[in-house]
C-alpha cells in the first residue's frame, strides 16, 4: 500500500513538493511466512516522515524514494513531476544519498534547493555516573547510589524519542520511565530509539542488576587442625561468596601486620607460634564493602610433651636410667592447645601399643628400650625414647686387710694396728651404701639406725652404720665383722661375715704383714690328694691322735728357741717330704702347683672395627673371660676370675659383661686365681663404644631455583662420623635400589630422572654398623627449557605464495617466553649478525630494506635453554607507486578537462614489497574512501580528485591528484520563428515562408553538434535557420543536440504550416 506524506515550499512558480511513500511490510498471511516479533510494535506502525528542523534544513528518509512535483495549487493538484525520467517501476523518484543533497532550482537564478537524507537510525548508550558498575555474562551490574541515564545521538535529523521496556512490559518513554534502584533488583531492559524521519535503531537487551549487598567471607583450615588450632603444615584459605557480581578481592590483615591481598593459602609456617588474631573482609565487583570480622586462632608448632616416670628403685647416670626388675614404668604427656590425641610406647622390639596405664619393667637384667609417641590433635608429634637398664644384681663387697695378721682357719688374726678396708663394686647402676654391722643382730643399730630404717628399708635390730673408713679394732678378743652393699636401685647384696682375732700379743705383733688379696693355702683333692702353692710357708706339729681337735704341738730343731720354724717348696711339681728316724725311713709325696692361671678374652654380639690406633665395638658388646691353668707341672685348677671395668674393684666373673652401653673409652682388667691362691698379673685392654651413628648432609650447587633443579645442578652428599670413621654413604632416588655415593650427583645421573618430583634418601654406615636415620630432600627435576615466541608489534603481512613476511619501518618486536615450572632467568635476542643481548622492551629492524633475520632463545632460572630460534622478515620502506585512467570520453579545453558521466576513473597501484593494500581516495576534500575499484561520477561540476595508496605494512605513498570537470548534462534546446507564429496549446502556427531557428545551449563543455529532421526524415546538421518548410499541413520537427562529452539531448517541435 503506498501512502504519501507531503511537504511544500512556496515558490514564484506556485508550490514545490515533495512527496514520500511509505510501504509497510506484508502481513504473515500475506507472505505465508511467519513473522518473527523482533522490533517493538511501536516501530512497525510508526510511519516514515518527512522532517524540518528548527533551521529551515529538510530531512527525508534516505532509504525511501521521493518524488519532485510542481503544482499552482495549494493542495497539489495536477502536480508536474520536476524529474521526467521514470525508474523501474515507472515512477518519477529518485533515491536520494546519505546527508546533503543539492538540487538546481527549476527556475534560473533561484537558490538551489537543498534536502538532506537520512538513513542513519539513532544510537543509544546508557550511562551509570557515578556509579560502581562491573559486567560479567552480558548482564550489567550497578553498586550503591546507583544513577541510570540514557543518551542518544542522531547526526542528521536528530533524536526524537528513547522508549524502554521492562521485564517483557510495554515500551514507554524513557522520559517516563521510574525504576527503582535502591535495593537488591534483577531487571531485563528492552531499549531504542527514532529519529525524527522514522529511522529506529535495533532494539537492544540489558540484563541488569542492582547490587548493594556485600559478600560473606570465612577462613578454611586446609591441613592439621582441631578446633582454633593448626598445625606449622596447615594454611589458612579465605573462602568469599557473594550473590551478585561476585567477589572482586579479598582482603585479611594478621596481628599488627598490614592488609593484604588474599590469592593463595596463608602457610602458617610463617607465623610464630601462638595466639593470632586475623581479620577479614571482602569487597565485591561493585565495591560494596564487607564489614572487617575477627578471627583467633592459633599455631600450635610445639608436639606434646612426654614424661617417662619410673615407680619404684630408680638412678639415672649420662643417658641410662637403671631400674629394679621391680619398677614399674609411667608414661605422661600434654599439649596445650590442641590436645593430646595419640599415644603409643614400644618396649625393644615388640610391637607398637597404645599406652593406658602403668606397666613392669623387663625382667631382663640388662639394656632395654623404650620408645613412645605422642601425636596432638593437629598432628605434631614427639617420639622420646628411654635408654633404660634393668638391675638385677646386688653390689659385690669385699675386703682386704692392712697390717700384721694371718689366717686360723676361716678366723684372721690380727692386732689393734691391723686396717680392714672394704670395698664395694657395681658396674651396673652403682653403690648406694655400704653398711657395716658388729656383731650380731641385737638392741638398735649404732649411730644411723632410725636412717638406715628409714632410707634402706631394714630392721633397727641390725646394728649397722655406713662405712665411711678403714676399720681398726683395739679391743682383744673375738668380734665379728658383718657387712653388706645397696645399689642405686635399692638391690641388696647377701651379707658377708669375717670371725677376727685380735691378739696383741708380741709374736703375733711381729707376723709378717702380707698385702695380698687372694692368701695361698693348702688343699686336699679327692683325686689329686694334697696340693700347695710354691713359696708358701708351712709348720710342722706333732699329735698323738688323728683327731682334728687333738692335742698338737709345733716341732722346732731348738727347743730353747721360740722361733717357729717355716718350711717351703720352691719349685712345682711333685715333692717329697722324707722323715728319718731310727729304723724307720718314711717319704710323703705333695703336689705344689707354682703355675699361675691364664685368662683369655674373646667379644662377641657386636661389631669391631681396628685402625692403626683404636678398636672400635659397637652397640650390644660382650666380653667373655675364659681362663685355663698351664698344661704343664700339677694343676689345682681355676678357682675364679675377676675384672675390673674403668678403675673400679675387682668383682668375679660370672657371664659375659655386657655394661657397654655408653658411648666412650673403656679401660678393662682382668685376671684369675687358682684354688692355691696362684694369681695372675692383671691384664688390661682398652677399646671405645661407637653408638652413635655417622652424620650425613647434602650440599645443591647452582643452578637451582628453591626446591627445582636441572640436569645442570649438582646434588653433594657429605657424611662425617668422629669415632669409627664412615664406611659407606648410600643414596637412592624415588623407589630405586641403593647406590653408593662416589661423586656429586649431576648431568647423567639427574638427566636419567624423570621430569617432576622426586625424592633423595640418602643415609650413611660407619664402620662397626651404626646407620644413620634416614635423611630425605625432595625436589622437583625440570628438563623443560622455556617455550619462547616472537610477537610482531604493528603492521606485518605474510605472502605465503613467496614464503615472505613483510614488516614496515615501525614494526617492533617482543620475544616472548613462557615458563611453566620455575622463573625465567634470561631472554636473549639478536639482528642479523650482531651478538645476542637481553631481551627487555621491543626492538625495531635496523633501517635497511630487505632481509633481516632475528635470531632468540631463553632460559630459566636452572638453566634449561631453549633451543635458537631464527625468523625471517623483509623490512618494506617503499609505498606503493599509484596513477590513474580515465576511460571513456574525454574533452580536454584550455585547462579543463571534460568527462560525462560514462567516464570510468580508475586508480592503479603497484608495490614490488609487501604488496599493494588499499588505494584511497577524496573528491573535493571529502571523506576518504576506498576506490580499488573503477568509478565513474553522475554530478555535474568540477571535482579534484586526491588518492594515495597503502601497501600491506602500511606504507603510505604521497597524495597525488588530478582535475577534471563532470558534464553530465545534455544541451538545453529551444526554438524560434521568423516571422513569430501563432501558438494554440502545444500547437504553433506559422506561414510556409518562415525560417525556424534552432538555439541551443550547454552549460559546461559546450554544443559540439545539432542536427534535425522534419517529419521523420533524415538527420540534417544544423547550419543555419530552417526553410522550405513543408507545404501546407503539419510538420513535427525532431532536433537531437550532443554536447563535447556525448551528452545527448532531443526535443520535438509540432507546427502547423500555412
Amino acid at each position: 500500500m503506498l501512502i504519501s506524506a507531503e511537504l511544500f515550499h512556496r515558490t514564484s512558480l506556485g508550490l514545490v513538493g515533495l512527496a514520500l511513500p511509505f510501504f509497510f511490510q506484508a502481513s504473515a498471511a500475506e507472505t505465508g511466512q511467519q513473522e518473527v516479533e523482533e522490533i517493538p510494535k511501536i516501530l512497525k506502525s510508526s510511519e516514515m516522515r518527512l522532517h524540518q528542523d528548527d533551521s529551515g534544513r529538510l530531512f527525508v528518509p534516505q532509504k525511501s524514494p521521493v518524488f519532485w512535483f510542481l503544482s499552482t495549487s495549494v493542495d497539489g493538484s495536477n502536480p508536474v513531476p520536476l524529474r521526467p525520467e521514470k525508474d523501474s517501476k515507472g515512477l518519477h523518484s529518485v533515491i536520494l544519498k546519505e546527508g546533503e543533497n543539492r538540487f538546481p532550482h527549476p527556475i534560473e537564478g533561484q537558490e538551489d534547493l537543498v534536502i538532506h537524507a537520512d538513513g542513519t537510525p539513532p544510537i543509544t548508550e546508557l550511562q551509570f555516573p557515578e556509579t560502581p558498575v562491573f559486567e560479567k555474562s552480558g548482564t550489567v551490574f550497578l553498586g550503591k547510589d546507583a544513577q541510570l541515564f540514557w543518551f542518544s545521538k542522531d547526526s542528521l535529523s536528530g533524536v526524537r524519542e528513547t522508549r524502554i521496556s521492562v521485564d517483557g512490559g510495554d515500551f514507554v518513554s524513557s522520559e517516563s520511565l521510574n525504576l527503582d534502584l535502591s535495593r537488591d533488583a534483577d531487571y531485563i531492559l528492552r531499549y531504542y530509539s527514532m529519529d525524527h524521519v522514522g529511522n529506529a535503531e535495533e532494539s537492544r537487551s540489558l540484563p541488569l542488576s542492582i547490587d548493594r549487598t556485600p559478600p560473606r567471607t570465612r577462613l578454611v583450615f586446609e591441613g592439621p587442625h582441631h578446633g582454633e588450632s593448626v598445625s606449622s603444615r596447615s594454611a589458612l584459605i579465605l573462602e568469599s561468596k557473594d550473590s551478585a557480581s561476585g567477589v572482586s578481592q579479598i582482603r585479611y590483615r594478621i596481628d599488627e601486620g598490614p592488609v593484604e591481598l588474599f590469592s593463595k593459602p596463608i602457610s602458617v609456617d610463617k607465623l610464630e607460634p601462638g595466639k593470632h588474631l586475623l581479620k577479614i573482609s571482602s569487597v565485591d565487583q561493585v565495591q560494596n564493602e564487607e564489614p572487617w570480622s575477627e578471627i583467633i586462632f592459633f599455631h600450635d608448632q610445639l608436639p606434646p610433651q612426654v614424661e617417662i616416670v619410673v615407680e619404684g628403685g630408680e638412678s639415672r647416670f649420662e643417658d641410662v636410667v637403671y631400674v629394679s626388675a621391680n619398677s614399674k614404668i609411667r608414661l605422661d604427656a600434654a599439649d596445650l592447645p590442641a590436645g593430646v590425641e595419640g599415644f603409643t610406647f614400644q618396649l625393644d622390639e615388640e610391637e607398637p601399643s597404645v599406652y593406658q596405664e602403668a606397666f613392669d619393667a623387663p625382667k631382663d637384667s640388662g639394656i632395654h628400650w623404650i620408645r613412645t609417641t605422642a601425636t596432638d590433635r593437629v598432628g605434631n608429634s614427639a617420639s622420646r625414647r628411654l635408654k633404660l637398664y634393668v638391675d638385677g644384681e646386688p653390689p659385690a663387697s669385699d675386703f682386704r686387710i692392712e697390717g700384721a695378721f694371718y689366717w686360723s682357719g676361716e678366723r684372721v688374726i690380727i692386732n689393734s694396728k691391723t686396717r680392714l678396708v672394704l670395698t664395694s663394686t657395681d658396674l651396673e647402676s652403682r653403690v648406694k651404701t655400704l653398711w657395716v654391722c658388729l656383731g650380731e643382730k641385737k638392741g638398735k643399730s649404732p649411730g644411723n639406725g632410725k636412717q638406715a630404717k628409714k632410707d634402706e628399708g631394714f630392721s633397727e635390730e641390725e646394728n649397722c652404720e655406713p662405712y665411711e673408713k678403714a676399720l681398726r679394732f683395739l679391743k682383744e678378743g673375738s668380734h665379728l665383722l658383718r657387712f653388706f652393699a645397696l645399689d642405686q636401685v635399692d638391690n641388696r647384696e647377701q651379707e658377708h661375715r669375717l670371725s677376727i682375732i685380735v691378739d696383741n700379743s708380741p709374736w703375733a705383733i711381729d707376723v709378717s704383714a702380707t698385702r695380698e688379696k687372694h692368701r695361698k693355702l693348702w688343699l686336699f683333692d679327692e683325686e689329686k690328694g694334697l696340693i700347695g702353692p710354691a713359696g708358701l710357708d708351712f709348720f710342722l706339729r706333732i699329735s698323738a691322735s688323728p683327731e682334728k681337735d687333738a692335742p698338737s704341738f709345733l716341732l722346732s730343731h731348738d727347743p730353747q728357741s721360740k722361733k717357729k720354724e717355716k718350711l717351703f717348696f720352691s719349685s712345682n711339681g711333685l715333692q717329697r717330704l722324707e722323715f728319718s728316724m731310727p729304723g724307720t725311713h718314711k717319704a710323703f709325696q705333695i703336689q705344689i702347683d707354682g703355675k699361675v692361671p691364664r685368662t683369655r678374652v674373646s667379644f662377641a654380639g657386636a661389631k669391631r672395627f681396628k685402625n692403626q690406633k683404636t678398636l672400635f665395638f659397637s652397640e650390644g658388646l660382650e666380653v667373655k673371660l675364659t681362663a685355663k691353668e698351664p698344661n704343664t707341672g700339677q694343676q689345682s685348677g681355676v678357682e675364679k676370675t675377676y675384672y675390673s671395668l674403668d678403675g673400679s674393684g675387682f668383682i668375679p666373673y660370672q657371664d659375659p659383661v655386657r655394661m657397654f652401653f655408653h658411648e666412650k673409652r673403656y679401660e678393662f682388667r682382668y685376671y684369675s686365681v687358682d684354688r692355691v691362691g696362684n694369681s695372675e698379673s692383671i691384664r688390661s685392654l682398652s677399646f671405645e663404644v661407637d653408638l652413635t651413628p655417622p652424620k650425613s648432609t647434602h650440599e645443591i650447587l647452582p643452578p637451582y631455583f628453591g626446591n627445582i633443579l636441572s640436569a645442570r645442578s649438582s646434588l653433594i652428599l657429605k657424611s662425617a662420623d668422629g669415632l669409627s670413621g664412615v664406611k659407606t654413604l648410600g643414596y637412592r632416588f624415588d623407589d630405586e635400589e641403593e647406590r653408593i655415593y662416589r661423586r656429586p650427583l649431576t648431568g647423567r645421573i639427574l638427566k636419567d630422572l624423570e621430569e617432576g618430583p622426586h625424592t633423595l634418601t640418602y643415609l650413611s654406615e660407619d664402620q662397626v654398623g651404626n646407620l644413620e636415620k634416614e635423611s630425605r630432600i625432595k625436589f622437583f627435576i625440570d628438563h623443560t627449557p622455556p617455550v619462547t615466541g616472537l610477537r610482531v608489534l604493528g603492521e606485518q603481512h605474510v605472502d605465503e605464495d613467496r614464503g615472505k613476511t613483510f614488516v614496515a619501518a615501525t614494526t617492533r618486536f617482543r620475544v616472548l617466553a613462557k615458563e611453566k615450572i620455575n622463573e625465567l632467568n634470561l631472554i636473549r635476542y639478536a639482528i642479523d649478525e650482531g651478538p645476542k643481548e637481553p631481551y627487555k622492551n621491543p626492538f625495531l629492524l635496523p633501517e635497511s630494506e630487505g632481509r633481516h633475520q632475528i635470531r632468540f632463545d631463553a632460559s630459566d632460572r636452572v638453566e634449561n635453554f631453549t633451543p635458537q630460534v631464527t625468523r625471517i622478515f623483509h623490512l618494506d620502506l617503499t609505498p606503493p607507486e599509484l596513477k590513474h585512467r580515465l576511460t571513456g570520453t574525454t574533452y580536454p579545453e584550455g585547462d579543463r578537462l571534460y568527462i560525462n558521466a560514462q567516464t570510468k576513473i580508475e586508480l592503479s597501484a603497484s608495490d614490488a614489497g609487501a604488496g599493494v593494500l588499499q588505494i584511497l581516495c577524496r573528491l573535493n576534500g571529502g571523506k576518504v574512501r576506498g576506490c580499488r575499484q573503477p568509478f565513474s561520477l553522475k554530478t555535474s561540476g568540477p571535482y579534484q580528485l586526491e588518492y594515495f595508496g597503502l601497501d600491506r605494512v602500511k606504507n603510505r605513498s604521497s597524495m597525488h591528484q588530478a582535475r577534471f570537470f563532470v558534464d553530465s548534462e545534455p544541451p538545453q534546446i529551444g526554438i524560434r520563428t521568423s516571422p513569430s507564429g501563432r501558438k494554440t496549446g502545444s500547437l504553433t502556427t506559422i506561414g510556409r515562408r518562415a525560417l525556424v531557428f534552432l538555439e541551443t545551449e550547454d552549460r559546461f563543455s559546450g554544443v559540439k553538434e545539432v542536427f534535425y529532421s522534419i517529419n521523420g526524415g533524415p538527420q540534417i546538421l544544423y547550419r543555419r535557420s530552417i526553410g522550405k518548410l513543408p507545404k501546407g499541413g503539419k510538420m513535427e520537427l525532431n532536433v537531437l543536440t550532443e554536447d563535447w562529452v556525448g551528452n545527448q539531448q532531443k526535443s520535438s517541435f509540432f507546427f502547423n504550416i500555412e
